[in-house]
């Protein structure tokens, strides 16, 4: 593919991302003016609920909370769990296919959520719902992108999956329209125009069927003869790295030769325990933020609505903390020095071990932090919150073409969110707990999520003894047949 028409792909492929892959985990934000708006105010029997009075409008009732977390959780279920579904369709269908269906699902939901009112506040469930459905299939759709890049291509994908993270900051643009004079209707009137827009890109730059790493030249462009007449340091590890990667492909489509072997293996089914009580940490967070800070303001609205804005402004940092997620896994493929030129095939997944380690503590950090309820403490909860977040996506999305073969992408990926969406159906069961039983005190639940946040270490902990024997199974082979040992990477993944 031409250089320019790779980058302006690309770029369309991160606005798609970022404009509404995600889009429903700003929820924080959408909910705070659906409670302005009087949406499920009749549930609030002792209390009286004026939209256009700011003082009182968004003050805490049981009801009112439970049916909108309620409305969140579904989503967030819809999003994930629909994903093994669309990543078999686009596997087998291709990207046009799942392109087309992704835009009548977005223009449909948009629609609904236009069409909803305090009086139709039942549309809320079904427009909420066909949003994440057809957000959440850009993820396939778009992720294949990063296969424009050999060198970078975990990079991109961290940069992609950053703008999926960030997309949670287009509702505060509609929290700001809203205090601005903006309609509901008008803001959702404007996102459908938005999606048309972006339809043309379904034919005018991507594929019919699929970009795969492989399809792409295994040299740069320019004479080849020159480089073997002239081999200077850039070619030959340009050269070593390709014969690295394919060695790695090879190896992994002989220990996963089939969908069932990827899934039945120890590494996808801690991939799936990490992922699952990381996912359920962040969302039960964010589920839970517009209750807990009517909490600990008693009730300020404006307060409320400060730190509600200051929260979905922060989302938009997914898009800056991404790459370094992709920088942290690819940084040794491009060290200088005789022992980086020829990398092992097992190198890349060493190195997401330090990902993965980072990423849990990063994770216990944020959790210890959340059980402090001092208001000023919610900015550097914040913070944590977009930092975790974006890791957790990041890495679910890179670490799968390293773990496995790259035609299991969609399916994987699907998989994964999918059994990661049932565990996420405990958020609102969770909810509920601390509403009625911990007194709208989420301590508790957080003191136990904490905990379970330790138990995701089991993953890096087996990836690095994994690796770490594969890597001396491949050294004693090469000494038995009597080949140099030199130039492969068995350094530990913190090197």
């Amino acid at each position: 593919m031409e250089t320019a028409k790779k980058y302006v792909l690309t770029g369309l492929g991160f606005c798609e991302m970022l404009f509404f892959s995600g889009i429903i985990y700003g929820w924080a934000a959408l909910v705070y003016v659906l409670k302005e708006e009087g949406f499920y105010s009749h549930l609030c029997q002792n209390q009286t609920m004026h939209p256009a009075d700011e003082d009182i409008a968004n003050i805490s009732c049981v009801k009112q909370d439970a049916i909108l977390n309620l409305i969140f959780t579904i989503s967030s279920f819809a999003l994930q769990g629909s994903l093994f579904l669309f990543g078999v369709l686009f596997d087998n269908l291709g990207t046009r296919f799942t392109r087309l269906l992704l835009h009548i699902l977005l223009v449909a939901g948009f629609l609904t959520m236009l069409l909803s009112s305090p009086s139709l506040p039942q549309l809320l469930f079904p427009g909420m719902i066909l949003l994440a459905l057809g957000g959440g299939q850009f993820i396939p759709a778009n992720i294949q992108i990063g296969n424009l890049f050999k060198n970078h291509h975990t990079t991109v994908i961290s940069i992609l999956s950053g703008a999926f993270d960030s997309s949670a900051a287009v509702f505060v643009f509609v929290k700001l329209g809203y205090d601005g004079g903006i309609s509901l209707q008008t803001s959702f009137a404007i996102m459908i125009g938005i999606t048309a827009l972006f339809f043309i890109n379904t034919f005018l730059l991507m594929p019919v069927d699929h970009i795969r790493l492989y399809d792409l030249p295994i040299k740069g462009h320019g004479n080849q003869d020159d480089e073997i007449n002239n081999p200077n340091d850039e070619t030959i590890i340009r050269d070593n790295q390709e014969d690295s990667r394919r060695e790695a492909e090879t190896l992994k489509n002989e220990t996963f030769p089939t969908l069932k072997s990827c899934v039945t293996s120890p590494s996808f089914l801690l991939l799936i325990l990490w992922y699952s009580i990381l996912q359920l940490r962040t969302v039960y967070y964010v589920g839970t933020l517009n209750s807990y800070l009517i909490r600990v303001t008693n009730e300020d609205d404006k307060q409320v609505s400060h730190y509600t804005e200051v929260f979905s402004y922060l989302q938009l940092g997914s898009v800056f903390v991404a790459p370094f997620c992709g920088l942290l896994l690819d940084r040794n493929k491009f060290r200088k020095g005789v022992s980086r030129i020829v990398r092992g095939p097992y190198a890349d997944l060493q190195d997401s071990v330090t990902g993965f380690v980072g990423t849990t503590t990063l994770f216990v950090l944020f959790s210890l932090i959340n059980l402090i309820p001092i208001l000023e403490m919610q900015y550097l909860t914040f913070v944590l919150q977009v930092i975790t977040r974006t890791y957790l996506y990041a890495l679910a999305m890179a670490i799968l073409p390293i773990m496995f073969p790259s035609r299991y992408f969609g399916s994987l990926y699907g998989l994964l969110s999918t059994t990661g969406s049932v565990v996420l159906l405990l958020q609102f069961p969770l909810f509920l707990l601390t509403q009625h039983v911990f007194d709208d005190d989420p301590l508790v639940i957080n003191a136990i999520l904490l905990f379970a946040c330790l138990l995701t270490l089991t993953l890096p902990i087996y990836l690095f003894v994994w690796t770490k024997r594969k890597n001396n199974e491949i050294a004693s082979r090469k000494e038995k047949i009597g080949l140099d040992n030199e130039g492969i990477d068995l350094s530990e993944p913190w090197k």
